[in-house]
């Protein structure tokens, strides 16, 4: 039998209090573009154990299964999908004017493609929506919090752990929800466009603006100095208080520096899991990774 999930945070807070401890930091996955079709068990899945392997690497425990969740928001970036916002935090206009007619038009453009052929086409479509659409960028960002906000009634830190389009969306999370300020979150972000200026323009930010957001503890960013879609932020983050990490392995051209895989799989991105994990009261082994660097 199913547990719910109301009766699985239940057993996860009696379960602790009865061990004396307190409860265990949650990961939480934040994917990229794409997967409109995908499995979200499978791709969580996936992803947990590509994370293990690197944190094996870094020489740090593995990720239990209670510790990982994904946030998905696959099917917000579907342009065929109608999409509405409840809250509207932040998100009040379209970044670039354009407005309702450019959303419909590629709404019906996708509606009107070959479901069977137009998985890439849908994804670029999809993208090119989330820049000029608030109201889809408020959506995707609100699936991010539903699954921070139950670790918060858990009473549980957060890391979470954001690939590309993803670490976008994380940002936009976590600098917009206040109630997320007084929480313990620690956020690694992979092969992430944030450190560029013309992708934060094209949201609607400051090109300037880049700052850790409230509540962040702590921040690594793991990029490849070959992958065209990654930035470094260290020196653009405003006051500081962002690291920048390599990877330890180079991409062989630029599709491959930015593949998921090697970003999930790679040594230093398990060790900038660990130090995550240890900034937010995670055990043992992974403050001792994190004590060597």
């Amino acid at each position: 039998m199913r547990l719910s999930l109301f009766t699985a945070t239940l057993l996860a807070l009696a379960t602790a209090c009865v061990q004396g401890q307190p409860p265990r930091p949650l990961v939480v996955l934040v994917h990229g573009r794409g997967h409109l079709e995908d499995d979200t068990t499978l791709l969580r899945r996936e992803w947990k154990r590509h994370l293990d392997t690197a944190l094996t690497r870094a020489g740090a425990s593995p990720l239990r299964e209670d510790e990982v969740r994904l946030a998905w928001y696959a099917d917000i970036m579907d342009p065929a999908r109608d999409v509405q916002c409840g809250r509207g935090i932040g998100h009040t206009s379209d970044s670039l004017g354009i407005g309702t007619f450019a959303r419909d038009f590629l709404s019906s453009l996708a509606s009107a493609l070959p479901r069977a052929e137009s998985r890439g086409a849908r994804t670029l479509l999809g993208d090119m929506l989330y820049a000029l659409d608030g109201s889809r960028r408020c959506a995707a960002e609100e699936r991010v919090r539903t699954v921070m906000e139950q670790a918060i009634l858990e009473k549980r830190p957060i890391v979470l752990v954001a690939y590309s389009l993803g670490a976008l969306v994380s940002y936009g999370v976590l600098d917009h929800a206040s109630a997320l300020r007084e929480h313990r979150v620690a956020l690694v972000t992979l092969g992430s466009p944030l450190g560029d200026d013309d992708i934060r323009a094209l949201l609607g930010s400051s090109p300037a603006s880049l700052r850790v957001p409230p509540g962040v503890a702590h921040w690594e960013n793991v990029y490849d100095p070959g992958d065209v879609f990654a930035s470094p932020i260290a020196d653009v983050v405003k006051g500081g208080g962002a690291r920048d990490v390599q990877l330890s392995t180079r991409g062989a051209d630029a599709v491959e520096a930015h593949h998921v895989t090697r970003y999930l799989t790679d040594r230093a991105t398990g060790e900038a899991l660990a130090r995550a994990l240890c900034a937010v009261g995670a055990a043992e082994k992974s403050c001792v990774v994190a004590a060597k660097e």
